[in-house]
């Protein structure tokens, strides 16, 4: 690979979308008929990484781009070539509706905690951070349980419950 090429490439990798291309690559290990499982165990990406690039929560990285797209037999060009198209279209699909528990979810296991251990150190029944992180609304999850919560995970109760944000058009 010449450098020219490598710069063009970081070039179009900024101005790219997080969220669409993680909508994206998502998109193309389905059209392979890949279960999310299997395309993280091929391309060994951890569950917390590719849960950020689904929905967007960090700006991929060219290294890992050219390794996403080798394992998916494509181009990180293509990649982010689909990625545009569907942003300009505006069909960038939600990869969970629920981003709350999406990002309860990545931060607990950033922290390596189980669901349960969440819980007891919450002092919250298993079951209701469990149907939190699956996109189920639970009465209990309170403003200062968020807090609770946040504080457990050391981020703030904003990083977990922020509305996302209206992405930069490239």
């Amino acid at each position: 690979m010449t450098q020219t090429k490598f710069i063009r490439d970081r070039q179009q990798l900024k101005g790219v979308d997080a969220a669409a291309f993680g909508a994206e690559i998502t998109r193309r290990y389905l059209a392979k008929g890949w279960t999310r499982h299997r395309f993280r165990t091929h391309a060994d990406l951890s569950v917390a990484m590719l849960y950020q690039y689904e929905i967007g929560l960090c700006k991929p990285r060219l290294p890992l781009a050219y390794w996403i797209a080798r394992c998916l037999d494509t181009t990180v060009r293509d990649i982010i070539a689909g990625a545009n198209a569907a942003y300009k279209a505006g069909c960038i699909p939600v990869a969970d509706k629920n981003r709350f528990g999406m990002r309860l979810r990545i931060h607990r296991k950033l922290n390596g905690l189980t669901t349960q251990e969440l819980a007891d150190k919450a002092r919250l029944p298993y079951y209701i951070i469990n149907r939190c992180e699956r996109g189920f609304r639970a009465r209990q999850i309170t403003p200062a349980v968020v807090q609770q919560l946040a504080h457990i995970l050391g981020v703030s109760a904003e990083i977990l419950t922020r509305p996302v944000e209206k992405p930069i058009t490239p």
